[in-house]
């Protein structure tokens, strides 16, 4: 049975040392959202359990032609077993808190001093949908996930890294709740936003916490 636990398993184990705390504090101290990075140690994840014979094959960037004319969907990574059953894994970052704007302002020709103006600040609710009605975020990955018939994926998984400073984790949208709450929260309002589809928490809720900060890693079937 192709599952998703015991790569969850590595994938929780491998941010856990100190060198990716240390870049995940970094992100976090200047404020950026940095979701290729997060990709790039996945890629390193999935190397590691293809060479550990956990699973089979491995793809990034796989792209399912639809026979319908229009754009086709792209999924971030696809995984494979012996026996040819496929998983599909949707990658979302979500930097909670205020992030530094970009692009940055010009810089009058008379002035040599650099500004980094603080941008809009996000609560973690604000990545269901990235702010387009359902179109983006993480319930737009489960819809894209969907769309691939049962015959080409056993197993849909939307996976969520969330970071920022732990008291940024007490805002979900216009909500106060307690930060360890954050996989009910979020749990139930993408329920809410994917009525259509089944989502389920994958083995719990898993979190890292280093400096005063933490790292949510959140993952969901999708079905």
């Amino acid at each position: 049975m192709l599952s998703f636990e015991p790569i969850l398993g590595k994938i929780v184990k491998h941010f856990w040392t100190s060198a990716a705390k240390e870049r995940s504090f970094l992100l976090i101290n200047r404020d950026r959202q940095a979701e290729a990075w997060f990709k790039v140690e996945l890629m390193i994840v999935m190397n590691e359990l293809e060479e550990d014979g956990v699973i089979y094959k491995w793809y990034s960037e796989v792209t399912y032609k639809e026979k319908r004319k229009g754009k086709s969907p792209t999924y971030d990574f696809v995984v494979k077993d012996r026996g040819g059953r496929c998983m599909g894994i949707e990658v979302k970052t979500a930097f909670v808190g205020r992030q530094k704007k970009r692009p940055l302002p010009k810089i009058p020709a008379d002035k040599d001093d650099f500004r980094d103006p603080p941008g809009s600040s996000y609560p973690l609710s604000f990545y269901l949908t990235n702010g387009r009605n359902g179109k983006g975020g993480v319930a737009g990955d489960a819809f894209r996930l969907i769309k691939v018939p049962d015959r080409f994926l056993a197993k849909r998984i939307c996976l969520l890294f969330a970071y920022g400073c732990q008291d940024k984790f007490s805002r979900f949208g216009k909500k106060t709740i307690d930060p360890n709450d954050v996989p009910k929260h979020f749990t139930e309002a993408l329920q809410d936003k994917i009525k259509p589809i089944k989502a389920k928490l994958v083995n719990g809720s898993r979190y890292i916490d280093f400096q005063e900060c933490r790292l949510w890693i959140l993952a969901y079937t999708v079905s």
